[in-house]
């Protein structure tokens, strides 16, 4: 359900909370990420309700509550409530985020998540995000978004997810880019993400048990490497005490060209690179637009790491291992009544 006014709207339903001005990596938008394996996927709805009032031309303000991702398992427990504000001043846009979240389940409760059919990683205390956001259209646009997560368990049990130490920065997402626009028909745009929530610990030797992905899998033996599974399988199989996060490691790089070759014809080449264990994807991607209402698109992905060139060596986040491919063709057809 909608309602619609001059100076407010409130949707009620499943709604996408956008956040940020990030186009790969954007930390405010916490209730629907981007996914960074395939960009262009549409995000999943979330149950809530947002209302946001309209004071002045440049001024919004948001309010939302959100109902948790499993209702039912959660008992109630697991709301997320919230409040944001945007300005828009001239070439400068600016977003401010707080965020409040429940518990997944009984405030400090010592019993153990499964009783509720909860992972080990449910959190059973109360977190607080603040995020900021801007983006200043001058001649090369500049952005920077950055939430931090104080999870009041975190810091009272000095420990992260799986019993690690907490050290602070876990609770720390950021990230910086610009884009660039040549002449009209060359666009550049690179960014730049640390994620402190990382799944696996920060390492830079091949030999560190907790660097490598074997650490998010349980049961696996030499004669069944989660590398020989199928996606499904692997899911039976990974460890409940890490929670799963958007990505598992802390920090990445993304770059992407795009040329207008002429009105019809739109060529982009983007590249996302997980800096710790150099595994990257890279995708290539051409617009066709023969006629003003078709729009024909044809991309392909390529999925690079150091397990592809020697098997003894690591699998990589975006390795072919991890997403799940080697190679990834795709045509999509759009046509506009």
């Amino acid at each position: 359900m909608s309602i619609q006014h001059d100076f407010f709207n409130i949707d009620i339903g499943l709604i996408r909370v956008a956040r940020g001005f990030g186009y790969s990596f954007s930390p405010t938008d916490l209730f629907n990420p981007r996914n960074p394996i395939n960009l262009s996927a549409r995000p999943d709805g979330q149950l809530g309700i947002l209302a946001k009032f309209y004071p002045m031309d440049f001024w919004r303000i948001e309010l939302f509550a959100l109902a948790p991702e499993n209702p039912i398992n959660s008992q109630g427990w697991g709301w997320k409530f919230g409040n944001a504000t945007n300005f828009y001043l001239g070439k400068i846009n600016f977003e401010f985020l707080y965020s409040f979240f429940l518990p997944e389940m009984e405030f400090r409760t010592v019993a153990d998540p499964s009783v509720n059919n909860l992972p080990e990683y449910t959190n059973n205390d109360f977190s607080h995000i603040v995020g900021f956001s801007l983006k200043a259209d001058i001649e090369i646009a500049l952005f920077i978004d950055m939430i931090y997560r104080f999870n009041q368990q975190w810091f009272y049990e000095a420990q992260f997810y799986d019993e690690r130490n907490f050290y602070g920065y876990e609770g720390l997402e950021a990230a910086i880019g610009f884009d660039y626009t040549i002449k009209g028909k060359v666009y550049i745009l690179a960014e730049y993400l640390f994620y402190g929530p990382g799944a696996l610990d920060w390492a830079f030797n091949s030999e560190d048990d907790d660097f490598e992905l074997d650490r998010i899998y349980n049961n696996t033996s030499d004669s069944q490497k989660w590398e020989e599974m199928s996606l499904l399988d692997r899911y039976y199989v990974m460890n409940t005490a890490i929670k799963p996060q958007h990505f598992l490691r802390h920090n990445y790089l993304f770059g992407m060209v795009r040329v207008t070759v002429n009105d019809f014809l739109n060529i982009s080449t983007s590249y996302l690179f997980g800096i710790e264990d150099q595994s990257g994807l890279l995708n290539i991607s051409f617009d066709v637009e023969p006629i003003s209402a078709l729009n024909i698109n044809i991309s392909a992905k390529y999925p690079f790491d150091w397990h592809l060139l020697n098997k003894n060596w690591r699998a990589g986040e975006f390795g072919p291992n991890m997403v799940g491919f080697y190679q990834d063709y795709q045509i999509s057809c759009k046509i506009e009544f």
